[in-house]
């Protein structure tokens, strides 16, 4: 009887748009704005400056709100991938709301060479623009730092 009546609500508050539970700020809205993304980058040495061949490039959507830092973290849901060619360029697409960030987590998957990177995971927030649909980031570059403490 409890779980009905809570599903009961739900519904009855839906109809007003309003919901319960989430994470962090909830938008209702009727017909979700979205974008069509699309990050143009490279991945390289942070002190060579040349280009990382095989390197991981993911790209998470928003995940659980942190209330205390008033932050969202990285979810596991991966919205594309990519691998880097061998002078580092990479390409994602992927559809997204404007109104929540998205992450890129870079990581060194590459075996055959001799150097590791370390992991690195960027937020990129999206301009809300209405007027624009689509958005083309290019020139996105991404410095990795060696793991070893020599360099």
């Amino acid at each position: 009887m409890k779980s009905l009546l809570i599903r009961f609500f739900n519904w009855a508050l839906g109809i007003f748009g309003i919901t319960l539970g989430g994470n962090g700020p909830v938008i209702c809205e009727y017909g979700v704005p979205y974008v069509a993304f699309e990050l143009k980058g490279k991945v390289i040495d942070s002190h060579s400056k040349a280009g990382i061949r095989g390197v991981s490039i993911t790209l998470h959507e928003a995940g659980e709100y942190n209330v205390a830092t008033g932050e969202y973290n990285p979810s596991t849901y991966t919205l594309d991938s990519s691998k880097a060619d061998r002078y580092g360029d990479f390409v994602l697409r992927t559809h997204n709301s404007p109104n929540y960030p998205i992450f890129v987590k870079i990581q060194d998957i590459d075996l055959t060479d001799d150097s590791e990177y370390r992991e690195k995971t960027i937020k990129v927030v999206v301009d809300n623009n209405e007027e624009e649909n689509n958005k083309i980031l290019e020139n996105f570059v991404i410095e990795l730092d060696k793991t070893d403490s020599e360099n």
